[in-house]
């Protein structure tokens, strides 16, 4: 299992965000993504998803009271799972919930130059 680690700053209007990613460089589709969204806060959200059949299967981990947390790391664990067809953890340390869109769409373009 051989994997590669990358990573990215994401400037939102509130805070910096650091993306740190874990990618596999082999194509077995066993060898899982990993997701880890930084800001100024301890961890939140934790959220594994992996490709069944047609579907996504996915579960929380460490959840948190905060709704929006829970949305951005199972929204995007079950994005990235079924778009490359591999496990995907995503961890989410950040206080940042109000540009959950920009959050995810660059996480995904990121992902898209780096595998």
């Amino acid at each position: 299992m051989q994997t590669k680690t990358v990573s990215h700053t994401i400037e939102t209007p509130l805070e910096p965000i650091q993306l740190l990613a874990t990618l596999p460089v082999n194509d077995s589709k066993k060898t899982p993504i990993s997701i880890t969204i930084s800001g100024s806060a301890g961890l939140a959200c934790y959220h594994y998803a992996i490709p069944y059949r047609d579907d996504v299967v996915g579960s929380l981990m460490v959840d948190d009271a905060n709704d929006s947390k829970r949305d951005i790391t199972r929204q995007l664990a079950t994005l990235v799972a079924k778009k490359y067809q591999r496990p995907c953890y995503v961890a989410y340390a950040c206080n940042n919930t109000e540009d959950q869109l920009l959050i995810i769409r660059q996480c995904i373009e990121f992902l898209k130059l780096n595998i």
